[in-house]
């Protein structure tokens, strides 16, 4: 039988975990393929864990307090989350969804440009 206190020290972590990866995101700062791949890793790992997705998907509302993202990252935060903890997407699956996505959205480079 698990003790309450490693039931809570566990949801902490998840919490703090999440919080930490998108540590490096300004106020309203676009998420980047790269803090997806880290939140979704982070997700399976809690999972493995035995943190429940409840308790994953709570910790995100940290994210809406520190006004760390925009409504809409954090609406993709979620699904990366749920994605991830049901198995429905791999880490390196949203992270290639992600760069697919981004690249489609980014303009073509004009002949004789180089590209940055």
């Amino acid at each position: 039988m698990r003790s309450r206190a490693t039931y809570c020290d566990r949801s902490r972590s998840a919490g703090a975990g999440l919080m930490l990866m998108l540590s490096a995101a300004g106020a309203h700062a676009e998420i980047t393929c790269a803090q997806l791949f880290e939140i979704a890793a982070a997700t399976v790992e809690l999972r493995d864990r035995g943190t429940s997705l409840t308790t994953v998907l709570k910790n995100t509302e940290d994210l809406r307090k520190a006004n760390k993202l925009t409504e809409q990252d954090l609406q993709r935060v979620r699904q990366v989350v749920q994605e991830s903890f049901t198995r429905a997407r791999s880490p390196f699956e949203i992270f290639q969804e992600c760069e697919a996505q981004k690249s489609a959205t980014r303009p073509p480079y004009e002949t004789g440009t180089s590209r940055p």
